[in-house]
């Protein structure tokens, strides 16, 4: 099954399901643990395809 929306993609066939970002394999909460000891900016810099 594949739930999606114009930013998350939830299937099972990446990433085993885990909620990634629409045309990446980057897990959502990577973001959230990022923003923990950094900024969105350096977030984005470390995955240029989340932009």
């Amino acid at each position: 099954m594949q739930t999606q929306n114009k930013y998350v993609v939830i299937d099972k066939e990446i990433a085993a399901g885990i909620p990634v970002f629409k045309g990446t394999r980057v897990a959502v909460y990577t973001l959230f643990d990022s923003l923990e000891d950094s900024s969105l900016e350096d977030f984005l810099l470390g995955f240029p395809s989340c932009k």
